[in-house]
């Protein structure tokens, strides 16, 4: 059990969910192959888990599941990745991508794990105001730009992510 990637990551999702009481989880996998991969474990997790009743018909005192969404990566980063570092909300984000690519196009893939690692390094660690105004003041920006903007680029850190990397995604195993 304690090498099992299903049970672990179930067993996390679990955590995540009934002790720290996060209500969502967002699965965002970096590789087209798996482009209904959050239609998929919405389904399967939220409708087969998404109970409020024991076997025994009791009311159960605890979530039982989050609400599953997500989206291809590079997608969802110009849609909801603001709110996975900003937001008063946290989500749990399992970040799913391979090492080699089904179909490799000239530095693409690089280009994407970059992206890949970059937000799960940014969730866990995040920027402060000290960094936001070096890396404005870095580009050429003007004392007044740096302090209106200062504070909205600020991301905490402290985000759960799960980084799992494959070797390379096989539709046949």
């Amino acid at each position: 059990m304690a090498e099992n990637v299903p049970v672990i990551m179930a067993s996390l999702s679990l955590w995540n969910c009934t002790f720290l009481g996060f209500k969502s989880q967002a699965i965002l996998p970096y590789d087209q192959t798996l482009h209904m991969l959050s239609a998929y474990l919405q389904q399967a997790e939220m409708e087969s888990n998404g109970k409020s009743v024991t076997w025994n018909g009791e009311k159960t005192g605890y979530a039982t599941v989050p609400s599953i969404w997500g989206e291809l990566g590079i997608n969802g980063q110009h849609a909801f990745y603001q709110y996975l570092h900003q937001s008063n909300n946290i989500v749990p984000a399992d970040f799913i991508g391979s090492v080699e690519s089904v179909t490799p196009v000239v530095g693409h893939h690089e280009s994407l794990m970059s992206n890949f690692f970059a937000q799960t390094q940014a969730l866990m660690t995040g920027v402060n105001e000290q960094q936001v105004r070096a890396g404005l003041k870095a580009k050429g920006r003007v004392q007044e730009v740096i302090d209106k903007l200062g504070a909205h680029k600020v991301h905490e850190g402290n985000r759960p992510p799960n980084t799992l990397l494959l070797t390379r995604i096989y539709p046949k195993r």
